[in-house]
C-alpha cells in the first residue's frame, strides 16, 4: 500500500480535512478557528468591539499553531520524512478528537482542541516543506486569488485547475463538518483524522 497514492487526491484530502477541522472547531468550540488560525484575531476584535473579553481564549491559539510549525521545521530530517509528519498529524488529530468525547468543557476540553489547533500547524508546515509549488490546503484566499488572475491570463501556471479543486475540496469539508457536527458535535473531526492517517500511510515518503 506505501506510495500508491496519487499526490493530487491526497491534496484533495488535505484541504478536505482543514476545512472540516476548521469549521467543527469554529462551530463546536465558540468560534475557534484551527487552519485560518488567524481569524481568532478577527473573532477577538468583534469579542472587544462587542464588549465582551471572553475572546481570549481566541488569542491563546496562535503560540500552538505556531509551536505545531516549529515542531515540523525544526525535526524535519531529523525525526522523520514526509510520511511520518502526516502520520503524526492524523494521529494527533484522532487523539484529539477521542479526548472531546470524554471532555465536554473546562481547560481539559480546550486542550484537545488546541491539539487541533497544533495538528493544522503542523499541516501547514508539512505541505510548505513537502509539497513545494501545489497549492495551499488550508487558507483558500491564495488559491482563489490564483485561480482568477490565471482565468484572465494567457499563460496558465501549472497549477491552474489545482487551485480550484483545493477549494472545492475545502467547501466540502466545511459542509461535510456542519452536517457531521449536527449528529456527533465536534467529536467528528476524528473523520478527517481516519482519512489522514490512511493517505498518510499510502502516500510516497
Amino acid at each position: 500500500m506505501l506510495g500508491v497514492l496519487d499526490q493530487r487526491f491526497f491534496l484533495w484530502i488535505l484541504a478536505f480535512s482543514a476545512g472540516f477541522i476548521d469549521t467543527a472547531t469554529f462551530i463546536g468550540a465558540a468560534g475557534i478557528f484551527s487552519a485560518h488560525v488567524t481569524g481568532n484575531f478577527v473573532v477577538f476584535a468583534a469579542t472587544l468591539a462587542s464588549g465582551h473579553h471572553a475572546g481570549l481564549s481566541k488569542l491563546v491559539t496562535f503560540p500552538f499553531f505556531v509551536a505545531g510549525v516549529l515542531m515540523v521545521g525544526y525535526f524535519n530530517g531529523k525525526l522523520c520524512k514526509k510520511r511520518g509528519f502526516f502520520f503524526m498529524i492524523s494521529g494527533l488529530v484522532i487523539l484529539s478528537g477521542v479526548g472531546l468525547i470524554f471532555f465536554k468543557d473546562g481547560t481539559s476540553f480546550y486542550a484537545c482542541v488546541m491539539g487541533l489547533v497544533f495538528a493544522m500547524g503542523m499541516q501547514n508546515a508539512a505541505h510548505k516543506i513537502f509539497l513545494k509549488n501545489t497549492p495551499t490546503s488550508t487558507v483558500m484566499t491564495g488559491n482563489v486569488t490564483q485561480f482568477f488572475l490565471d482565468l484572465i491570463s494567457k499563460v496558465k501556471s501549472p497549477i491552474y485547475f489545482s487551485t480550484i479543486e483545493m477549494v472545492v475540496s475545502f467547501f466540502v469539508g466545511c459542509v461535510a463538518a456542519a452536517l457531521c457536527g449536527i449528529q456527533f458535535g465536534i467529536v467528528s473531526v476524528i473523520l478527517p483524522g481516519v482519512l489522514l492517517l490512511v493517505s498518510s500511510i499510502m502516500i510516497k515518503d
